[in-house]
């Protein structure tokens, strides 16, 4: 996976534009991308799971670290198994 990360500021809430590549899988249409913020012990996130017709994302995240997931599916829309999860540290920028 491939990380690339230009700052945009949108209101009060700053969010860094990222993107994600990946290698293409074999017999794939889509992709799901699944990005979840870490957070405290006691707290929960809902996942965010994206539908991409390439092999890439982008788009705006808050700083943060977040755990991604990703699968692909075939010409029928089955989806296969996630991905092992991978952990993203999205920061300010310098």
């Amino acid at each position: 996976i491939l990380f690339a990360g230009l700052a945009s500021a949108q209101g009060e809430s700053y969010k860094r534009f990222v993107s994600f590549e990946w290698e293409e899988i074999e017999g794939a249409k889509t992709y799901d991308v699944e990005l979840t913020p870490q957070v405290k012990e006691n707290e929960t996130a809902q996942p965010s799971v994206y539908k991409v017709s390439g092999t890439q994302w982008e788009g705006p995240l808050r700083p943060g670290t977040y755990v991604m997931r990703l699968r692909a599916r075939d010409y029928r829309g089955v989806p296969g198994d996630w991905s092992n999860p991978s952990e993203v540290s999205v920061q300010l920028e310098p």
